[in-house]
């Protein structure tokens, strides 16, 4: 199975996930695409969004539980390093590299239809 390390799944936190449905429905995208664990990224502290830890912790808990009430196999992480911690560069640019020649589909928010 894969890891996403980069996805903004939690519901109404920042440009991600609108609502809770299409967390739901951005997490089935992940699990059929082969995901089992995803790393939720929220923007924080960019200029236009300032998401507090408590807000990030609880809106992986609300997720967390709704994932299990709907059968999704997908476990959330709030972080993929201890804090400080840093990617070597040699370690960014294969990933970097490798993450453009696949789909990123499931961090991608679903479109709505019938709007």
């Amino acid at each position: 199975m894969l890891s996403d390390l980069h996805c903004h799944m939690l519901p109404g936190i920042d440009d991600g996930s609108k609502d809770m449905e299409q967390s739901l429905a951005m997490a089935r995208i992940a699990v059929a695409d082969g995901i089992s664990t995803t790393v939720v990224t929220p923007h924080h502290l960019n200029g236009v969004y300032s998401n507090p830890a408590r807000q990030i912790r609880a809106g992986i808990e609300a997720l967390n539980e709704a994932l299990e009430r709907a059968g999704i196999g997908l476990a959330l992480l709030r972080e993929a390093l201890p804090p400080g911690a840093r990617i070597p560069a040699w370690l960014r640019s294969s990933v970097q590299s490798r993450a453009s020649t696949r789909s990123r589909r499931s961090c991608r928010a679903p479109r709505r239809t019938g709007r």
